[in-house]
């Protein structure tokens, strides 16, 4: 039976997803699991409502024609428990590997795996190759499409800040997750056109 990769993620104040626990389960308990954790009350019904130190408990999946992953997020003051009754996953366990200095010492590690996978091609967390600009204004919004690297592909991200007089920030809006791309422009474009979409619907 086929064995999918399930990650525990916190997401850091600087808007990284950072893996602090992974195991393998079989494909349909796998799912079936992701599936009862997304109807949980305690989930987060809304990915722009995630905040920093909210875990995500993602299913890795590599089936044709199905998502490339499966995430549910969870608010800290509830994400340990919920993961663990879902998932089987100690909760004690993954409370100190959330602490701020186990995250930051996974950051560092994960910043130079990371930055060995992207070295042959030319590429870094910060890299200004591609052909999409990553920064840019529209109407009255400052948008950030930066993607985050992972081990498997851009996740891509977007943040929209809308200035009023004297550049102040009237209102502010963050998509942490729109998806794993395997190109860095695919994450930036689909970044672009999240937050375009979501300017015209919501503040023009």
């Amino acid at each position: 039976m086929k064995q999918y990769v399930v990650t525990v993620e916190v997401m850091t104040a600087e808007w990284d997803l950072v893996k602090v626990f992974q195991k393998s389960l079989q494909h349909d308990i796998a799912k079936g699991k992701i599936e009862a954790a997304a109807m949980d009350p305690r989930a987060i019904a809304e990915l722009d409502a995630v905040n920093p130190w909210d875990l995500a408990i993602i299913v890795w999946n590599d089936v044709e024609d199905e998502d490339r992953y499966l995430a549910v997020y969870f608010p800290a003051s509830t994400a340990c428990q919920a993961i663990a009754k879902h998932f089987q996953i100690d909760a004690g366990l993954l409370r100190r590997a959330t602490t701020p200095a186990e995250v930051h010492r996974l950051c560092s590690e994960q910043e130079r795996q990371y930055a060995k996978v992207m070295q042959p091609l030319g590429l870094h967390k910060n890299s200004k190759l591609s052909v999409i600009d990553r920064e840019f204004s529209y109407e009255k919004a400052s948008i950030d499409a930066s993607p985050q690297i992972t081990a498997t592909g851009f996740r891509a991200r977007a943040r929209l800040k809308r200035v009023g007089v004297d550049d102040m920030v009237e209102q502010e809006k963050y998509a942490p997750d729109l998806g794993i791309f395997s190109t860095l422009d695919e994450a930036v474009n689909c970044a672009r056109q999240w937050a375009i979409t979501y300017y015209d619907q919501h503040w023009s």
